[in-house]
């Protein structure tokens, strides 16, 4: 969704950065309008995050990252733009600038692309009531869903922020509850929350509540929810152990699809980001165990195997996997089934097979918590531990050479970083007894025997471009500060100090003059966002932070010297730049006009050799200019 720059800028307005930051790391006030903290992107045991209020935009002197409290929840959570202007929107009650469906249930028009986004936010709400529903049912203590939390050791603590509810043993309750918010069955259907009860012959005939019944009966609930906040389904578990199934999932929807959703990420992104791993699970009790016991950098699937789409959103908060399934048969296939989607996405995928066919949930309740972290740290690449169960009973001969080599080769086309793919290879060719070479070149020949090329290019498991996760999203050319001169950054970051420092360096004449031309077009966009009182000039920054790159050198005037300047050290230092940008463009100046010089005839000759000698003539009035400025501020001072 594209969101106008008005509204995004009252969804600015209305939410504070230090109030976002302190929801993922612990700020403490260092003078003015500064907050200092560890960085919630990388483990350090020094503070290096800093936070400025007043302009609203954070900086990390460690990893360098930076930005404003948009880039602060795409890099924390995960999230794309329009979703982090949406999340912030709800925070602050602010409702989106459409008919927003969520007050009622009367949308009817279909096919238009705005009809569409308002059938979703409705599906968003539905599940939204469903889940105040099963936590009222919860608050109730029913005595087999006390006893069954206390069994499985999950403290109120844990419920209470999963949201865990429960549904009760009864055919209507939630459908009698939607039916008195006016809710709409087909939409409640849609979502797997209540079912018609009529057969497909009588399906056009007039529906009445009664015709419905309630899908989630006697069940514990699992919402599942977006880092957006959204709930897109529900996980129901029996009580009974003999009861089939013992998981039901909502079903596929126009919200929620199971292939790219990970249950628990609502809550673990900001862990994941910050000690830069993550550990993938099965179920959601493997999840709640392991989050409630401390490995809080933690997901799970929903009932499938991971995915691509799993692979991609694991991508944007690290590269470091462990893949932690059941010990049984199922556990190992899905662990070999994820290693080339993993790998496909340039991913550092790591195994860990838990003893005794245990589940993670039985391990840590059986051996605990450092047992488990002692096995995370010796963990395996998940490549290793998947040629190891290849090898089981492997005897060397030529045939089982090749029919090892037929099941691991996709897995070594798919790796996409051909230097941990060469790794690969040679381990694979020191455990079959063969040269690298030999399985260099069995590898690059596909099973219908044609020759690829030698390169070995990944070809079983292609991965598409990343698409804008809505096709009306524009993806916006950044400007490059790549190769900026020092001065001209500083007097860029002295721009943004004060508003004043900013009209003294433009009433210089400095903008023409400025050798770098992102440097110059970062000026003149912050001329055209003052300009259109689109910006207040202490959200200067924090504006122009998401249309450069890389983004630190737009950062010095957040920390030291630029951030403590005064007067009239301040002064001082435009000046200097202003001379230092001059002075080289009159120096590139003459020194064009210098090479000019050969080859041509006496007369232009002369009239070039004029043009350098003005140009050591203004470069004079500029060094006595700046001594008279100079000279000016020092009896100002003194006065």
């Amino acid at each position: 969704m594209i969101f106008p720059s008005s509204f995004i800028d009252k969804v600015r307005e209305a939410n504070n950065i230090v109030d976002i930051v302190m929801s993922h790391t612990q700020l403490r006030r260092s003078g003015g309008s500064r907050f200092v903290g560890l960085c919630p992107f990388h483990m350090e045991k020094t503070p290096s995050f800093s936070v400025n209020e007043d302009k609203q935009m954070y900086h990390c002197f460690g990893c360098k990252k930076a930005g404003n409290i948009f880039h602060f929840l795409e890099s924390a959570q995960g999230l794309n733009f329009p979703e982090a202007v949406e999340f912030l929107a709800q925070r602050a009650g602010i409702p989106l600038p459409k008919k927003d469906p969520l007050n009622s249930f009367s949308t009817k028009n279909k096919g238009s692309a705005d009809s569409t986004q308002d059938s979703k936010h409705t599906l968003y709400h539905i599940n939204q009531l469903a889940l105040e529903f099963f936590t009222t049912q919860i608050q109730k203590k029913p005595p087999h869903v006390v006893n069954y939390l206390k069994e499985r050791g999950l403290n109120e603590e844990t419920t209470t922020r999963f949201h865990i509810g429960y549904s009760p043993n009864d055919w209507e309750a939630l459908t009698h509850h939607l039916l008195k918010l006016s809710v709409p069955h087909s939409s409640a259907e849609a979502l797997g929350l209540i079912r018609s009860r009529k057969s497909n012959n009588n399906s056009h005939s007039k529906s009445t509540p009664e015709d419905y019944y309630d899908v989630f009966r006697d069940r514990l609930m699992f919402p599942i929810i977006l880092p957006t906040g959204k709930i897109v389904g529900f996980g129901g578990r029996v009580f009974d152990p003999n009861a089939q199934p013992k998981y039901l999932n909502s079903p596929e929807s126009e919200v929620f699809h199971k292939g790219k959703t990970l249950y628990g990420l609502n809550e673990s992104a900001k862990h994941i980001r910050q000690e830069d791993r993550v550990i993938v699970v099965e179920g959601y009790m493997d999840f709640l165990q392991l989050f409630q016991s401390g490995f809080k950098a933690v997901v799970a699937t929903l009932g499938t195997a991971l995915t691509q789409e799993h692979a991609r959103l694991l991508k944007r908060y690290t590269k470091n996997i462990f893949v932690v399934f059941d010990g049984d048969e199922a556990g190992q296939t899905a662990m070999e089934r994820s290693l080339p989607l993993l790998l496909s996405q340039n991913l550092i995928p790591k195994g860990l097979r838990l003893p005794e066919k245990l589940d993670p949930d039985d391990f840590l309740r059986k051996y605990g918590k450092q047992n488990l972290e002692k096995q995370l740290r010796s963990a395996p690449e998940l490549f290793l531990l998947v040629l190891d169960q290849f090898l089981l009973g492997f005897r060397g001969q030529s045939a089982e050479k090749i029919n090892l080599l037929d099941k691991i080769s996709p897995i070594l086309l798919a790796c996409a970083d051909k230097r941990l793919q060469h790794f690969y290879v040679s381990e694979l060719a020191e455990k079959i007894g063969e040269t690298p070479a030999w399985v260099k070149q069995c590898i690059a020949t596909d099973l219908s025997g044609a020759k690829n090329s030698p390169q070995m290019t990944p070809i079983v498991t292609k991965t598409a471009p990343e698409l804008p996760q809505n096709p009306k999203e524009t993806v916006v050319t950044k400007v490059s500060l790549m190769g900026a001169p020092t001065s001209e950054l500083y007097l860029i970051n002295m721009a943004l100090v004060k508003e004043e420092y900013f009209h003294r360096i433009l009433n210089e004449d400095v903008l023409d003059q400025l050798s770098h031309e992102g440097v110059k077009q970062v000026f003149l966009r912050a001329q055209q966002l003052l300009g259109q009182n689109f910006s207040k000039f202490d959200r200067l920054g924090s504006d122009l932070i998401g249309e450069v790159h890389p983004q630190e050198p737009l950062c010095l005037h957040l920390k030291p010297p630029l951030l403590e300047i005064k007067e009239p050290d301040a002064t001082k230092l435009i000046t200097d730049c202003i001379k230092k940008v001059k002075e080289a463009r009159l120096r590139l100046q003459a020194k064009t006009l210098r090479s000019n010089l050969r080859g041509q005839n006496s007369l232009d000759q002369q009239e070039d050799l004029e043009r350098i000698m003005n140009i050591h003539r203004d470069r004079h009035l500029l060094n006595k200019n700046l001594e008279s400025k100079k000279a000016n501020n020092g009896e100002q001072n003194n006065d």
